[in-house]
């Protein structure tokens, strides 16, 4: 996934009104979706709960712990929480960290050929097994 966005986003209190939106932008809300892969890095307190990622179409929802790594379909409904420190007092380095990975867009809005995966050939033209607009959902 040669595009990345970086999520970084504190722990909240217990009972507190934050909102993911507040660190994190328009990604923390409604946005538009594609495919999508993620790799997750948190740095919490023991007194912390990680958060959770749910997949909404299948009912599906994921404890977000380090190293945990997800690929999914953006295109339908997902969407997560925040770390939240149930007890205690938030330190300073209560946050998590989000890796997100999108495709090129050629491959998103389906406008080009692109390549896929080597192939065994002789010649240039045949070592590339290549997605080209009609393998793309917007076709």
């Amino acid at each position: 996934m040669p595009n990345m966005q970086l999520n970084i986003s504190p722990a909240s209190s217990a009972g507190s009104d934050d909102s993911l939106s507040s660190s994190i932008g328009i990604f923390g809300g409604d946005h538009e979706g594609t495919f999508t892969c993620a790799g997750m890095y948190s740095h919490l307190s023991a007194n912390c709960d990680l958060g959770y990622f749910f997949l909404l179409d299948i009912m599906v929802y994921i404890r977000l712990d380090t190293g945990l790594g997800i690929c999914f379909s953006g295109l339908h409904g997902h969407g997560g929480t925040g770390a939240v420190c149930l007890r205690g007092s938030l330190r300073p380095y209560d946050y998590c960290v989000i890796v997100v990975g999108y495709p090129v867009r050629d491959l998103i809005e389906g406008t080009n050929v692109l390549p896929f995966a080597t192939l065994p050939g002789s010649q240039p033209h045949q070592r590339e097994l290549r997605f080209s607009p009609e393998w793309t959902p917007n076709v």
